[in-house]
């Protein structure tokens, strides 16, 4: 899986390393949804691993994704588990809007398990360091 994750042109990965420690990693590129247009980009993944948890690593990875984001995309997607509180308010400090309807099952798991999309704009609204801008 992750070979392939890596190998595929519309993705970008940004790696977040710690001395010797793997601490975190955020995968993006054009959204897969069909009816989503050119200008949607899609947060595939973001992840941090637990001993580096409430550090700042996830938003300064998600800092080094929007620089390949601003004049290329209008808006950003992602899904997440609908169980997930963490992951969800993590997303909310970003900006993000859980677009409420916007449901689905991932297929991954067995079973399978809900997930819900949230949307967040690009053009205009950040800066380069992530941070909104009025």
């Amino acid at each position: 899986m992750w070979k392939g994750f890596l190998a595929d042109p519309n993705r970008q990965n940004l790696l977040c390393q710690i001395g010797d420690h793997f601490a975190g990693f955020v995968s993006w590129g054009p959204s897969r949804e069909v009816d989503a247009g050119r200008q949607t980009a899609e947060l595939f993944s973001i992840y941090v691993h637990p001993a580096h948890w409430r550090r700042g690593i996830g938003t300064a990875l998600w800092r080094g994704v929007i620089p390949s984001l601003i004049g290329q995309y209008n808006d950003i997607v992602l899904w997440t588990l609908r169980d997930t509180r963490g992951a969800r308010k993590f997303y909310e400090r970003l900006g993000f809007v859980h677009d409420v309807g916007a449901q689905r099952m991932q297929n991954w798991h067995d079973p399978p398990l809900p997930e819900v999309k949230y949307r967040r704009p690009i053009a205009g609204s950040i800066d380069l360091q992530g941070n909104e801008q009025n």
